[in-house]
Order: structure tokens, then C-alpha cells, then sequence
């Protein structure tokens, strides 16, 4: 219990730390102006907004090392460099000099990092070792959320051209992005069946099917080109995926 707790913890402050450092450094930079959805409203008190952000930071990388040499110790030390990887996956992803969003590895950071390297870590953590049928079982919803982050690139490419970021969106054109969003909201379902076919899940896992009307209507809104609010419509989808799918494995184990 101490280490499922612990490891929870660690999930959500990286969480907290990357969404905090991508509003400071974005308002930093002039990427989100005033009045910005994307703009943490005490960031337009600058500066000192700014400051309290920053120092907001320090505390919580303070935590999420000690929460790291903790999660070491109840575990393996090297099991340390999951939540260390995490940390600096999630700071420099808009942090200069890297700042890679902006140089079009978001999406791919975010399915290997979020999507599958949580999961993994997680899992570790709880079973001692980690196996490519884990993986596999991470897979439909590693897709999952790199199809929320690409329908925030295809929703912002616009904004992003015109303030000189460079996301896998704006460098690979719109109608790519489209693709690798309907690919991504396509996988998961394949990868479902697939793993019910090798007995790496339960036939109970069929469950997901449920929530394929919903992609359906994702795949119809991104072919006409209806983008506000696809960002969100996706992580409902998500969220009813990803319900289903754990109920499923639970019910059946």
C-alpha cells in the first residue's frame, strides 16, 4: 500500500510541476498572452506572479527528489530514475534551451513518457519487474493520450505557426496531423483485440467497444475540421476507454 501510494503521489506531482513549468515558460516567452485559456491567472500578475510561481516550483521539485529517493528505497535504487526521468521530461518540454514541444517532439514525448513510461513505472514498482506484455497492455491508452496532445496541436496550429512553434503540427501540416490523430484513436481498439487474440487480456476487455460510437464521433469532427473543444471531446473519450478497460480487468481477474 505504502509504495501504490507513494507511486500515485509521484504521478501527480510530476503532473503539477510539468503543467506549472509549461504556463511559466510560455507566458515567459510571449507564447500565451493575457486573457490566454491555456495563461495560469496568477502569471498575469506579473512580475510577481511570476515569482510566486517560481518559487512554487522549488518547493515541489524539493518534494518530487525526496518523493524519488523514498520511492528508491521501498522498492530498488535504480527505480530512482523513473520519477528523476519524469522530472526533467516534464520540465523541459517547454524549458529552454530544449523546450521540445516546440521543436515537434510533444506528442512523442508524451507516449513514451506519460502514456507508457508511467504505467511501466507503476507497475514495476507493484510487481518487481516489467515484461513486453505490460507494455502491450499499456499500449491502447499510451495512443490515447497522444491523441489528446495532438488535438491541442491541430486546435492551436495557427497560434503556435504564428509565435514561431514549431510543433510535430505546424512542421508535418495539418492534414498529417489529422492522420496521426485518427491513427491514434484507431490503435487502441486493434491493440485490444490483438492482445485478447494472444491471451495478454481477458475477452471481458471487449468491454472498450462501448466507447467506439464516441471515437466515431471524433473521427467526424476532425474530417470536417471541427477543432475547438476536440482537445476535450478526446479525453472524454479517454477517460470512458480507460474506465471500461480497467473495470474490464479487474472484473475478469
Amino acid at each position: 500500500p505504502a509504495v501504490a501510494a507513494l507511486t500515485v503521489a509521484i504521478a501527480v506531482l510530476l503532473h503539477v510541476i510539468t503543467n506549472l513549468t509549461n504556463s511559466l515558460y510560455d507566458w515567459v516567452s510571449g507564447r500565451d498572452k493575457p486573457g490566454s485559456p491555456q495563461a495560469v491567472p496568477i502569471l498575469e500578475e506579473s512580475p510577481a506572479g511570476v515569482l510566486k510561481v517560481q518559487r512554487s516550483l522549488h518547493i515541489l521539485t524539493g518534494l518530487i527528489l525526496c518523493a524519488a529517493v523514498w520511492f528508491g528505497a521501498l522498492t530498488a535504487a535504480p527505480m530512482v530514475i523513473w520519477p528523476l526521468v519524469g522530472y526533467l521530461g516534464g520540465v523541459y518540454y517547454t524549458k529552454p534551451p530544449i523546450a521540445y514541444k516546440h521543436r515537434g517532439w510533444g506528442a512523442a514525448a508524451v507516449f513514451l513518457l506519460l502514456g507508457l513510461g508511467t504505467p511501466t513505472a507503476a507497475f514495476q514498482a507493484q510487481a518487481g519487474y516489467v515484461d513486453y506484455q505490460a507494455v502491450l497492455t499499456f499500449l491502447p491508452l499510451a495512443c490515447l493520450v497522444t491523441a489528446i496532445m495532438l488535438a491541442n496541436e491541430i486546435r492551436d496550429h495557427h497560434s503556435d505557426a504564428r509565435v514561431g512553434s514549431s510543433t510535430l503540427v505546424v512542421r508535418s501540416g495539418t492534414a498529417v496531423g489529422k492522420l496521426l490523430y485518427t491513427a491514434s484513436i484507431t490503435v487502441p481498439f486493434l491493440v485490444v483485440l490483438a492482445n485478447i487474440r494472444w491471451r495478454i487480456l481477458p475477452t471481458a476487455s471487449l468491454a472498450v467497444f462501448a466507447s467506439l460510437p464516441l471515437a466515431g464521433r471524433l473521427f467526424s469532427r476532425v474530417r470536417k475540421g471541427e477543432n475547438p473543444g476536440l482537445d476535450l471531446a478526446t479525453a472524454r473519450l479517454y477517460g470512458l476507454f480507460g474506465l471500461l478497460y480497467t473495470t474490464a480487468v479487474i472484473w475478469a481477474y
